[in-house]
């Protein structure tokens, strides 16, 4: 949260916006039409008036620090909120494009009914952004996206607004001439020494999996996102367990992991931000039509 009292140039933070997107100089100068040089000074002042980095070098990346991303969030906000005292002052509706952060799976199999609902309403789509949990918080705490959906628990973001959307249950994808597509319902115990296709770990999954199995676990191979999963599941490589939502590819079979893990779905945004009526309609299409 920023400061009282703090004089923040809005061409720096104008810099700062434009930096984020990718954390890259050379690209910020290209979009603002100014040098890479002024960046990076506009860039420094704000780090100066705040008194904290805005970024840090991790290996061969740059990373937003904790500042850095407290300051964006602050900056896009005074966007929507300069958007918002302009469409009162001209009486017309003047909004950008809401932003939707999600995993691939949560966007191709959860919420596609939600935002066909938004698309009739609004005449608008969303854009949309693909990324793994930790993605998608970051993409809502630094204001790049209105809401995200993601699994999540209220505990686990204090600083952000929670709203359970979904809960849903383990399956596996098999090809059709798997023994375990003949079963109408799998249990841990039916996969004891079956080649798997799973998450790297660290992954809630992957902690499920060796801690049903054990010594019994094997891991075929290492698949990130439910459709890679799925696709691996289709050229025999393994049965991919995934999340009960995903819908299977031609010649695989879908069957309930009956004692498999659960996830908890939840609609996030920030507890500060300023929502426009386009964010509130995608709220209430998420609500109404991801309800568990």
């Amino acid at each position: 949260m920023i400061a009282r009292g703090l004089q923040l140039d809005p061409d720096c933070l104008d810099a700062l916006v434009a930096f984020a997107g990718d954390l890259n100089l050379t690209t910020a100068a290209k979009a603002l039409h100014r040098s890479q040089p002024t960046i990076h000074a506009q860039l420094k002042r704000l780090a100066d008036a705040v008194g904290a980095p805005l970024y840090e070098r991790r290996g061969r990346a740059l990373s937003l620090t904790e500042a850095g991303t407290a300051v964006l969030a602050y900056a896009r906000e005074s966007r929507e909120r300069l958007s918002a005292l302009e469409s009162t002052l001209s009486k017309r509706r003047i909004e950008r494009q809401v932003s939707l952060a999600a995993g691939e799976g949560a966007l191709l199999y959860l919420l596609g009914p939600a935002i066909a609902a938004f698309r009739r309403e609004t005449e608008r789509a969303p854009r949309l952004l693909v990324g793994d949990r930790e993605q998608t918080l970051d993409h809502v705490r630094s204001g790049l996206a209105q809401l995200g959906v993601t699994a999540i628990t209220a505990p686990e973001a204090q600083d952000l607004r929670v709203e359970r959307v979904a809960s849903v249950r383990s399956a596996i994808v098999v090809d059709k001439r798997h023994p375990l597509a003949a079963r109408k319902r799998v249990r841990w115990e039916h996969l004891q020494g079956v080649s798997l296709v799973l998450p790297p770990a660290p992954s809630a999954l992957r902690g499920a999996a060796h801690s049903a199995l054990g010594a019994d676990i094997r891991v075929a191979i290492e698949a990130r996102g439910w459709p890679l999963a799925m696709h691996c599941a289709r050229l025999a490589l393994g049965v991919a367990i995934v999340n009960d939502f995903c819908e299977p590819p031609a010649g695989c079979a879908k069957r309930p992991l009956t004692d498999g893990p659960t996830q908890q779905y939840s609609l996030i945004s920030r507890r500060d931000a300023l929502e426009g009526p386009t964010v509130v309609a995608l709220r209430r299409a998420i609500l109404a039509k991801c309800a568990p």
